[in-house]
Parts: C-alpha cells; sequence; structure tokens
C-alpha cells in the first residue's frame, strides 16, 4: 500500500476512534470465545476498555490476546483490530479513565456502581481500515513494529485534517 493511502487510512481511524464511544471486544480463553460491547477510549495508540468481571475480563486474563471491531452499525467506515491487553488495574484508582470518562460520561456512574470494574488498556498489533463512504481502503494492515509507529504519527498523535 502507497504512503498516500496509509495516510488516508490513519485519518479514517482517527475518525473511527473520534466518533465512537463503544466497541465490540472479542476474546477466548478456557470458557470459549466471548464478544461483548464495551466503552473504550483511545489515547497515544492505546485503547482502553472498563470491563467488569465477566467472561471478557477472565478470558483477558488467562490469554491477554484480543480481537476489536469499531464501528457505528453500519458496515461503511470501521476499524477492525488485533491487540495485546493488559489490566491497569480497578477503574476507581487509574489516572487513565479519563480516556474514556470524557468520551462516555454515563459510564462514571456504571464505574461507581458495579463492583470490580477494571481498566485495562489494549495495545493493537493490527488495524484493518475500511471506508466505504467515498471509496475502499483496502485492509490497510499497521504491523507492530516501533517503525511502523514512527512512520504513521496520526496513529499515536493527534492527527489534523481527519475526514
Amino acid at each position: 500500500m502507497d504512503r498516500d493511502m496509509d495516510t488516508a487510512a490513519l485519518r479514517v481511524a482517527k475518525y473511527v476512534f473520534r466518533t465512537n464511544k463503544a466497541f465490540t471486544l472479542v476474546t477466548h480463553g478456557s470458557e470459549g470465545m466471548w464478544a461483548g460491547k464495551a466503552y473504550f477510549g483511545e489515547e497515544d495508540g492505546y485503547l482502553y476498555v472498563a470491563l467488569e468481571q465477566g467472561r471478557n475480563y477472565r478470558n483477558i486474563l488467562e490469554q491477554p490476546e484480543v480481537f476489536f471491531v469499531i464501528e457505528r452499525g453500519v458496515p461503511d467506515r470501521f476499524v477492525q483490530g488485533r491487540g495485546i491487553a493488559e489490566s491497569l488495574g480497578p477503574i476507581e484508582e487509574r489516572l487513565q479513565a479519563h480516556v474514556i470518562f470524557r468520551k462516555a460520561i454515563e459510564l462514571v456512574l456504571y464505574a461507581k456502581m458495579i463492583p470490580g470494574v477494571t481498566l485495562f488498556r489494549i495495545r493493537p498489533t493490527e488495524l484493518y481500515i475500511t471506508d466505504f463512504s467515498r471509496e475502499c481502503l483496502v485492509s490497510c494492515n499497521l504491523a507492530d513494529t516501533p517503525a511502523c509507529m514512527e512512520e504513521h504519527p496520526c496513529l499515536v498523535q493527534s492527527c489534523t485534517g481527519c475526514v
């Protein structure tokens, strides 16, 4: 994929991250595969997610590799990805909670009412970015390498001129 297409795909990814506050998280563990909706936030190239102690939570503790889909219910502009999740601890003790709270203020009440809500950070290892709203950006796959992150600074810092 050429550099112009990579840049356009990254702008689409930033747009999708910015305009969605929930995503589908897919995990697997000894209880099997599980998919669930969760609030997320993105900052500095990481995705943050708050989980109660359900199947996705247990699966991540067992097997940290995850898959996610960020879309608004219409398959015209979306991001699919793989990543490695790590537990950061109870959401009320983590400064990074603001990443999600500023997008989904309703999560504050959820985090206070349900005991054991934990904040996880996902380091994306692959992103597949698609935009059918104008043209198809075919599977822009960003590999998990520092060189790739340096080559695509739009992923790790705020991007200007996003679609």
